[in-house]
């Protein structure tokens, strides 16, 4: 089904209520609430920070956290670009090993697509300062433009520096990941519905407009 190679004998079928048999991210009893401030630490497979950025929460619940953010630098990648600034609309989910990334062009605040880390499932905890959410990129991904087609990122990575290093349950979470987001994206479904609820578009809209030049 997708290039990327089996370890043992692990099936590719995705099955929806799979969450790595129960792995779920360390998640507080207390929630975050609406507007409260954010670290975004992302983590290499061992663990190590790579990333470091803020944002603000928009919804928690005991399964799903999403915060806008703003796009940390300048840059072209292998299937879209981005400005630093842009505006980010960020979803971690508690079971699922992956989280999405919906972006937006921060000039006009027209859709440029979704990104999805494979990742562990994250961990949320609160500093003294502000709310904080780790999570450990394991390198694979998968990009989704508007028209929702999509491509497997980064599979070669993966291949190389990642597979050899997971249990069997891990790169079964990473597999499952891969079906489950590919078919919501076809359905145009969950994080990759098309049309944003009317508050979100515009904020969106309202950061775009303060990010044109005078």
């Amino acid at each position: 089904m997708y290039d990327v190679p089996r370890k043992g004998d692990i099936s590719l079928r995705s099955n929806d209520d799979f969450a790595a048999d129960g792995a779920t991210g360390s998640w507080p009893h207390e929630r975050p609430e609406p507007g409260d401030a954010i670290r975004l630490q992302k983590c290499s497979p061992d663990g190590k920070l790579r990333l470091a950025y803020p944002g603000r929460i928009l919804s928690c619940t005991d399964r799903q956290v999403r915060v806008l953010a703003s796009w940390t630098e300048t840059g072209s990648y292998r299937c879209f670009s981005m400005r630093k600034g842009d505006p980010v609309l960020e979803h971690f989910f508690r079971n699922h090993w992956y989280n999405v990334l919906t972006l937006w062009d921060g000039a006009t605040a027209h859709l440029r697509g979704w990104y999805a880390d494979i990742c562990r499932p994250p961990c949320l905890y609160r500093s003294d300062q502000h709310w904080i959410l780790r999570y450990e990129d394991l390198t694979l991904d998968l990009f989704v433009d508007p028209t929702l087609r999509t491509e497997l990122v980064d599979e070669e990575a993966f291949r190389r520096h990642t597979l050899p290093h997971l249990s069997e349950e891990e790169m079964r979470g990473c597999l499952d990941a891969v079906c489950r987001l590919t078919r919501m994206a076809h359905r145009g479904t969950g994080p990759f519905a098309q049309v944003p609820n009317r508050a979100l578009a515009r904020r969106i809209r309202e950061r775009s407009d303060r990010s044109r030049p005078k």
